[in-house]
């Protein structure tokens, strides 16, 4: 098993935990900790998919299977969180980012792995593979602006600045 496997199974077996619990939270900066965890948890099984050097299928699909799966999770455990005290914008904007998140894997992201996959491919299945991934950006552009201005409005209201959640503590 790699470093990457290892982490990415890791992250998951984090977000079943994580989404199984009931979790209460006593202030903002808690609260808006645990939805970046969840993002960054999501968004690394996600980019698992697409780190390999050989397009070797039963890998890329399995680390497919595993990035939904851990999408689903980390979804399940920020519905479980529910919204903090009033503030439904970011808990809204949430769901929507990692809703459009699960939509994509199962819509879109198997459609990307057979364009990968092809051992031959002409130009219309580079045409086609550019089209869904330009669709598969241009939607998660959209759903990231949308929790940026949920998440900055929400750290406005509470007076935090976030961490930065790829610097080492």
């Amino acid at each position: 098993m790699t470093l990457r496997s290892t982490w990415v199974l890791l992250f998951f077996c984090i977000g079943i935990v994580t989404a199984n619990a009931q979790i209460t939270f006593s202030d903002a900066v808690e609260y808006h900790d645990f939805i970046i965890e969840q993002k960054m948890i999501m968004q690394e099984a996600t980019d698992a998919i697409g780190n390999f050097e050989v397009a070797d299928s039963t890998i890329i699909w399995d680390a497919y299977y595993q990035a939904l799966s851990t999408t689903k999770s980390c979804l399940k455990a920020v519905k479980n969180a529910g919204q903090f005290e009033d503030n439904e914008k970011f808990y809204s904007a949430t769901l929507q980012l990692f809703t459009n998140r699960e939509q994509l894997l199962i819509n879109s992201y198997p459609q990307l792995i057979s364009f990968y996959l092809i051992k031959d491919p002409i130009d219309a299945d580079f045409e086609a593979g550019e089209d869904i991934t330009s669709s598969v950006n241009h939607s998660e552009m959209i759903m990231e602006k949308l929790f940026l201005q949920a998440q900055t409005a929400f750290t406005e209201k509470y007076h935090f600045t976030p961490k930065d959640p790829y610097t080492e503590e």
